[in-house]
């Protein structure tokens, strides 16, 4: 205790006492985020947990490891470092979700450090605040951010370790730029150097992690036009650093216009999956942005969910003009006040630049929590202007009164991640706030499916089909409970329904998901009153869906279940017809092997090397899943080569013969 004590007043001597308080001050957020959070390490996995990372589990060896880093699918860049985080996990996938999770935390904690060290940065030395007083505002804005409870799904659903990581390298790129911007005048070189890492090697770094990861160049604008007041002074440097800006802020702008150019055509025709066009979409975020702000300032934790499929969609109505009008004027007003009022300008642009890509013309889903991740710091910078200017009005203890938001925030999240963290009480919960939700429906059937109260799983997801009958989701999931809780008649009329309205119904991947627990079904305990032809008759109807035969990946996973039914109804023909259909769109290693298994289990031994011949000749682009697939491939050809030597030798021959005017190749 004695050397504990010595320290401290050694600590004190060299830090003066503030500083101690703001060191202990900062560990106790920091410690405290990290406590709440484990209330949510039993959160489980979610809907595009097992999609993404459904690889780990063949990631035996090197090759087998840098084909998951590099084979992602969950953005065009592929996203290879959060892919290799994961790796370095891959023990604890599928069965301890809670270490995954709690990874995630952990890098939460260090995004809400890099936070304190970027705001002290900007009051400091941007924005010219006493280092005591900037100390303070950036410990009052990480635990503002911190605690938040609207950040808790990012943190929580182990696949939006994409989101974390991407945003580990922006705040650090942002560091080293303003960090570096403050050093121009004095060390030049120094300066670039820093600014150089930050804008060009962070952004690469976080795109790594996922495409958002490639704003960092306009958060850094958003700093640049707002709270940076010097410009050199010499006319070389002043016409340096004018390069400087075409390239760190002018270039990013052209190449992102040049993108939506180039390929506009393919994001106009991928509307057709979704249930909205692009008009629809713009109108719709602009009320959402403004939902996003109100969950912001004031969070309802009560409507936070992983599921918002249930927002209804609008289009240019009065609400929705004047939602857009507001924003248009909120930015204006920022740019004009951009000198005068510089933290309201840069919450503005730094929360609108954080939306360019996910709330804007991309086709993706409407409403996501996690997407405000980084941009929510914004609305934080707006929320201390608006104290600020009170204060000025109003002679009140200010650092009290701020510091009861964030203790409110606090108190919010453990009641979020508590909630997380009960797998069951979280279901209902999500689906009594979200009705017209149908993950929302799925998630609590399954859960209670799990719980070993099947009954009231069958009522909750008929009742959402009743009340959702366009979704073809819910309507298999429908019959796949069926099989355990409904007699012959009813689920027989549920069948033909189903089997009648599927090829018009809206697809849903969750149908592939319930088809293919069907079939496990019917091959492990038997679905009393639905056989294999049945789910043959319903999955070729889904094959007719008119939204389904627009997602090649669907029509691809398909056909595998429907191969499925094909080999345990013993049909050659069939189960190679729907290998061959799948292999044409998307040629993998998986679906070669399956070809292969079936045509030597039918004794066709030059059919399966013909297999091997045309595989060889069309290998992938990707360099690390080449060297795999050859590796594959001659694995393949030394097992026949081994069968027909050792078990069967010519004696085959003719039962090859005989089997040759069965199996039609597809052309």
């Amino acid at each position: 205790m004695d050397v504990l004590n010595a320290a401290t007043l050694e600590l004190r001597k060299k830090c003066g006492s503030k500083t101690v308080l703001h060191i202990a001050l900062l560990f106790s957020i920091i410690l405290g985020a990290y406590l709440i959070y484990q209330n949510g390490y039993s959160a489980g996995l979610r809907f595009d947990d097992r999609p993404n990372l459904s690889g780990l589990s063949t990631a035996t060896d090197v090759s087998t490891s840098l084909l998951f880093i590099t084979d992602g699918k969950a953005g065009p860049l592929g996203r290879p470092l959060s892919l290799l985080t994961f790796l370095l996990q891959k023990h604890s996938w599928p069965d301890f979700p809670a270490d995954l999770i709690r990874t995630n935390s952990l890098i939460h904690i260090i995004n809400a450090l890099l936070i304190t060290l970027l705001t002290l940065q900007i009051f400091q030395k941007n924005l010219g605040f006493a280092r005591d007083a900037a100390t303070l505002i950036a410990i009052l804005i990480t635990a503002a951010w911190v605690f938040h409870p609207f950040n808790s799904s990012a943190v929580l659903i182990t696949i939006q370790r994409m989101t974390l990581l991407a945003t580990t390298f922006v705040l650090l790129g942002l560091y080293l730029y303003v960090r570096g911007r403050s050093l121009l005048d004095t060390s030049p070189r120094k300066a670039y150097l820093q600014m150089g890492l930050g804008a060009i090697g962070c952004t690469i770094l976080a795109s790594l992690c996922k495409e958002s990861g490639a704003l960092l160049p306009f958060y850094a604008l958003a700093l640049e036009v707002t709270t940076t007041q010097s410009q050199p002074t010499d006319k070389q440097r002043e016409t340096l650093f004018k390069i400087w800006k075409i390239v760190i802020f002018i270039a990013p702008t052209i190449l992102l216009i040049a993108y939506f150019y180039f390929n506009w055509g393919d994001i106009i025709t991928s509307y057709e999956n979704r249930n909205f066009t692009l008009t629809q979409r713009l109108a719709t975020e602009s009320i959402i942005l403004w939902e996003y702000v109100r969950q912001i300032i004031a969070p309802n934790i009560s409507l936070l969910a992983p599921y918002h499929d249930d927002y209804p969609v609008t289009g240019w109505s009065y609400v929705s003009i004047a939602a857009a009008f507001a924003w248009s004027v909120l930015f204006v007003s920022a740019a004009l006040l951009r000198r005068k009022a510089p933290l309201f300008s840069l919450g503005i642009f730094w929360y609108l630049a954080g939306h360019i890509l996910e709330s804007t013309i991309f086709p993706l889903e409407l409403y996501f929590e996690h997407r405000n991740y980084l941009p929510s710091i914004g609305i934080i910078f707006v929320i201390l202007f608006v104290c600020m200017q009170i204060k000025k009005i109003i002679d009140i203890k200010f650092s009290w009164i701020i510091a009861i938001y964030p203790l409110t925030l606090a108190f919010l999240l453990i009641q979020t991640t508590t909630l997380w963290g009960n797998q069951l009480l979280a279901a209902n919960v999500w689906h009594q706030y979200h009705p017209k939700s149908a993950r929302a429906a799925q998630n609590y059937s399954q859960k209670l499916a799990y719980s070993n109260n099947r009954e009231k799983a069958d009522a909750v997801i008929n009742d959402a089909s009743t009340r959702m009958p366009n979704d073809s989701g819910l309507a298999l999931q429908a019959l796949q409970l069926g099989c355990f809780n409904d007699t012959s008649k009813m689920l027989l009329e549920k069948f033909n329904v189903v089997l009648d309205k599927v090829r018009d119904m809206d697809y849903s991947a969750s149908a592939l998901d319930a088809l293919h627990n069907l079939i496990n079904i019917e091959q492990k305990d038997g679905c009393s009153y639905i056989d294999l032809d049945d789910m043959a008759r319903l999955g070729n109807a889904l094959l007719e869906n008119w939204q389904l035969k627009k997602q090649p990946l669907a029509v691809y996973n398909l056909h595998l279940e429907l191969s499925r039914i094909s080999m345990a109804s013993k049909d050659l023909n069939l189960t190679m017809y729907h290998l061959e259909s799948a292999y044409k769109i998307k040629p993998s290693i998986t679906t070669l092997t399956s070809m292969f298994k079936t045509l030597i289990s039918a004794g066709l031994y030059d059919e399966a090397r013909a297999k091997i011949r045309q595989a060889y000749a069309q290998p992938p682009k990707n360099i690390f899943k080449r060297r795999l697939w050859k590796k594959s491939l001659i694995n393949l050809e030394q097992f026949i080569d081994k069968r027909t030597s050792t078990t069967f030798g010519h004696a085959n021959s003719t039962s090859i013969a005989t089997k040759q005017h069965i199996y039609q190749p597809v052309k």
